[in-house]
């Protein structure tokens, strides 16, 4: 699984991969290959913070998954090297991220709050038209991206889609799974493991 994803790293971006596995749970469960693609894409390293949240361990450079709708939550622009609130013509907030929105941790950061005069740990995430500034009372809120359930992929799609398929997943396969797991991929599909499944 990991060789062949290695391979397509040669020609697309990790953010042009996405790999679509039956269900969280096993050895070929979301949690399992998050955590190996990002040991794969994303090692450690000093020059980049992380911290642990649940059962992963989120750094700088992760793709993330928004997993809940979140209409109150503001969109900022990074410029000269701070944060600043996106307003509208109006001079409103724009605000709200969607359930399925991905995107990339560009930093782990200490920001001062001088309302609460206090200093809090935000994950910077970026999107594709903005930074999204997550607190500790919104880090539920985001999953690690390497690797989603095909459930949870409905509706989006992308380059290339690797997805695993085994007997260890027997409750699941059904032709509908395989059906929308092969219509996710623009490109490319490759399907990993066991012919019989």
């Amino acid at each position: 699984m990991l060789l062949c994803l290695q391979y397509y790293l040669n020609t697309y971006s990790i953010d042009n991969i996405q790999v679509l596995c039956p269900q969280k749970k096993g050895i070929i469960g979301t949690v399992a290959m998050n955590e190996r693609i990002q040991k794969l894409v994303n090692p450690p390293s000093p020059n980049k913070r992380e911290m642990r949240i649940g059962y992963f361990t989120f750094r700088t450079g992760d793709k993330v998954f928004h997993n809940k709708n979140n209409y109150e939550i503001k969109r900022y622009n990074y410029i000269n090297d701070k944060y600043e609130v996106i307003v509208d013509d109006n001079f409103e907030l724009v605000q709200g991220v969607f359930n399925g929105e991905t995107g990339i941790i560009a930093e782990i950061i200490d920001l001062y709050d001088e309302e609460e005069e206090d200093t809090f740990t935000k994950i910077a995430v970026k999107y594709d038209d903005c930074y999204v500034l997550y607190g500790a009372e919104e880090w539920e809120q985001l999953e690690p991206a390497y690797s989603l359930t095909v459930h949870k992929y409905q509706g989006s799609q992308n380059k290339v889609i690797i997805t695993p398929i085994s007997f260890h997943n027997f409750k699941l396969l059904s032709r509908n799974l395989l059906y929308t797991a092969i219509t996710r991929a623009e490109d490319i599909v490759v399907i990993i493991g066991d012919l019989r499944a």
